[in-house]
């Protein structure tokens, strides 16, 4: 959400009606989603029957040749300079961006955002930035904080300056950062109920299913050490592996689950 401050009960309770609701008002469409998908696995029956049960899969084929005529090239990055003492550096960053898609799999998820937009008519895919912090040595951090103290004293001309007025003392540094793109399951994201276009949403839900033990370990997350499992969580995984083509959380019987729900609130 756009707001990081706990939330209260009634708000919870809000956001939960607003999310059934969105999930009431797309069960229709839903529906007809899951019914493609199985046209393009080949399953055209829900039941067995005794008499013979033919037919073509157009859907398959029909796929198979659409996303190759639509990705038919992988996407590449020119960085060009605009001054010409940058022609070398503009050249590492183009190496530098081409080795990040490449390592970001994008070829691998826009495939997979261009079946959703052939089966169901849309497609989503989540874009982030990580970083992994390390602590920092305190007898190394006192070192660099007098080096600073000297450089800031040299660029002001100041006789006698105190670090705290100039130097942060972080205590923590990155050790790694990247960023990721994935593709997200359109059955995963909620939107307002009746909403008509992407560009006008007040809000959007990424719901995600998660073990109990890694969500209560989650040192992001709040209140967590009592949180009991999501009876709906059974549901979704049975789902997902009926349905979902690209999904890494299977339903094996053996841990419990909770259903999560990540909020991005425009309003």
């Amino acid at each position: 959400m756009a707001k990081t401050e706990m939330l209260t009960k009634d708000e919870v309770i809000k956001w939960q009606e607003r999310i059934n609701k969105s999930i009431e008002w797309r069960e229709p469409e839903a529906k007809k989603w899951r019914r493609f998908i199985n046209f393009a696995r080949g399953k055209f029956y829900d039941t067995a029957s005794d008499d013979d049960q033919i037919a073509v899969n157009l859907v398959h084929p029909h796929v198979r040749i659409i996303i190759p005529a639509i990705y038919s090239k992988n996407p590449d990055i020119v960085v060009i300079p605009r001054r010409k003492d940058s022609v070398n550096s503009a050249r590492v960053m183009e190496q530098l961006l081409r080795y990040l898609i490449k390592e970001l799999n994008l070829k691998g998820e826009m495939k997979l955002c261009l079946l959703d937009a052939i089966l169901m008519g849309h497609a989503w895919m989540k874009v982030g930035y990580q970083t992994v912090f390390a602590p920092v040595d305190k007898k190394k951090q006192g070192v660099l904080q007098r080096v600073f103290a000297d450089l800031n004293k040299m660029m002001t001309g100041a006789e006698e300056v105190e670090d705290s007025t100039y130097v942060q003392e972080p205590d923590e540094r990155i050790v790694s950062e990247r960023p990721w793109a994935l593709r997200v399951s359109p059955f995963d994201v909620m939107v307002p109920a009746f909403s008509s276009s992407r560009f006008d949403l007040p809000w959007i839900s990424h719901q995600y299913v998660r073990r109990l033990s890694d969500v209560k370990l989650n040192p992001n997350y709040h209140n967590n050490t009592d949180i009991k499992p999501s009876a709906s969580a059974a549901e979704i995984l049975k789902n997902r592996s009926a349905l979902n083509y690209h999904s890494g959380i299977s339903a094996d019987g053996f841990d419990e689950y909770v259903t999560l729900h990540e909020v991005w609130d425009c309003t």
